[in-house]
């Protein structure tokens, strides 16, 4: 894991107690990912959003609202050199420097 990403979790766990919620990472370098993915080099981590509403079995709108809160406040944290995107059931984070 590079230590850029390390930082971006440290914030990301930040930003979750903020909201007084517990972030849970489900990936960072393991599991399979799409072409091109930053995973395997330690550049990349996906977070939960399915516990966001206090109720873990699926992914509600309660959750998905907060969860876009939570991605706006990781761009505004984080800055360019970083993509953060929400997918149907997870944030994504990656460490991606332009140019």
């Amino acid at each position: 894991m590079s230590t850029h990403i390390g930082l971006a979790i440290s914030l990301t766990e930040r930003i979750y107690a903020h909201y007084n919620r517990e972030m849970v990472i489900t990936s960072v370098c393991d599991g399979t990912h799409g072409v091109g993915s930053l995973h395997a080099s330690g550049n990349a981590f996906d977070v939960r959003i399915k516990n966001l509403d206090g109720d873990d079995t699926n992914i509600t709108d309660n959750d998905q609202h907060l969860a876009a809160q939570i991605v706006e406040d990781l761009r505004h944290e984080l800055g360019a050199q970083f993509d953060v995107v929400l997918e149907k059931d997870h944030i994504h984070v990656e460490y991606d420097p332009k140019g």
